[in-house]
């Protein structure tokens, strides 16, 4: 059982860790975007709450 356990912790970490480089890659993106269309920084954490709610 134990080993069952490391396998399915093993995943679920691998999984997280692909999700928060796919967010932090949306929001570079997006805050990349922005400057260039609005000449100004964006507040990335307005950013993070705008990428959760469309999801």
């Amino acid at each position: 059982m134990t080993k069952k356990h490391d396998i399915i912790k093993r995943i679920i970490i691998e999984k997280t860790y692909s999700l928060e480089h796919t967010i932090s890659e949306l929001v570079k993106e997006y805050a990349d975007a922005y400057q260039r269309l609005y000449q100004k920084e964006p507040e990335l954490h307005y950013t993070y709450i705008k990428i959760f709610k469309k999801s």
